[in-house]
């Protein structure tokens, strides 16, 4: 049976579809893209995109008990040397998808599209994916994880963050460094969705505080004191973001004693004579 498009028409090539859509991470043999879930049921159905017959035998009975679409695993595909597409991994999530492809038709996925220019390659990747244990050495997934995140907090209401530079505005390099090496963020339980909420009960806490503990140095400039209320964002003023550095593996209920017990210890080093 094949997909229904529930878009009006033509059904563009699957590589067209590719080549436009986002592309959120790049190397010269591998990229995520994130596409609509129909338009990768319909280049199945058109054998654009196909289960490759090295890989394990599907059980299209398999059921999803909870199914998330915003933090599945990416698909993961590897192009032929003939620009088709291999299936190598989430074959059951498509299945799934298949047989819920009016729910999630215009849901987003991402996928991981490796180049596998000859059936070695491809074997050698199945090889990997099959063994979950040499997966998690071989995938960093956290850059994909940290793309979603990002985009959860750029399209956010709670904040009118101001991405530019002119304080207060986020620095994203320091920004990733931070989170991505927190124990909240590598715990595989928590989502994308889940961090985002840790990073808003941060800023809440702060913005609670008197101006003078909302960063290691204890005065704030009014200049900053009135951005931080136009746009809701308080976890600018310390450039390290020791805020989320400090209070995202603890538990909501020990922010200010944590936080209280972190100033006074470095606002004294910095009047220790060396």
């Amino acid at each position: 049976m094949e997909t229904q498009n529930p878009f009006d028409g033509e059904v563009p090539h699957f590589s067209e579809v590719i080549s436009s859509s986002e592309k959120i991470v790049y190397s010269p043999h591998r990229a995520f893209y994130k596409i609509h879930v129909n338009d990768l049921l319909c280049a199945i159905d058109a054998c654009e995109v196909i289960y490759n017959p090295h890989n394990r035998y599907v059980d299209k009975s398999r059921k999803f008990e909870k199914f998330d679409i915003e933090s599945t695993e990416p698909i993961i595909l590897g192009r032929a040397h003939d620009d088709q597409l291999h299936i190598l991994d989430g074959q059951h999530r498509i299945e799934y998808l298949r047989s819920n492809a009016i729910k999630y038709a215009t849901s987003m996925i991402l996928l991981d599209v490796r180049d596998c220019p000859n059936e070695d390659e491809i074997m050698r990747q199945l090889q990997i994916i099959n063994d979950r244990r040499i997966m998690k050495i071989e995938v960093d997934s956290r850059k994909v994880k940290y793309s979603q995140f990002l985009e959860i907090f750029k399209q956010s209401k709670q904040f009118t963050v101001i991405f530019k530079k002119n304080r207060p505005y986020i620095n994203p390099d320091t920004l990733s460094s931070v989170i991505v090496h927190s124990d909240f963020f590598q715990s595989a339980e928590n989502r994308p969705s889940d961090i985002f909420h840790k990073i808003a009960l941060i800023n809440q806490f702060i913005s609670k505080l008197d101006r003078s503990k909302w960063s290691v140095d204890a005065k704030v400039d009014e200049h900053y004191v009135e951005k931080a209320r136009e746009t809701r964002y308080y976890l600018t003023f310390d450039r390290e973001y020791h805020p989320i550095k400090e209070l995202i593996d603890v538990e909501p209920s020990t922010f200010e004693a944590k936080w209280n017990d972190f100033l006074a210890k470095k606002r004294k080093r910095r009047f220790v004579v060396k």
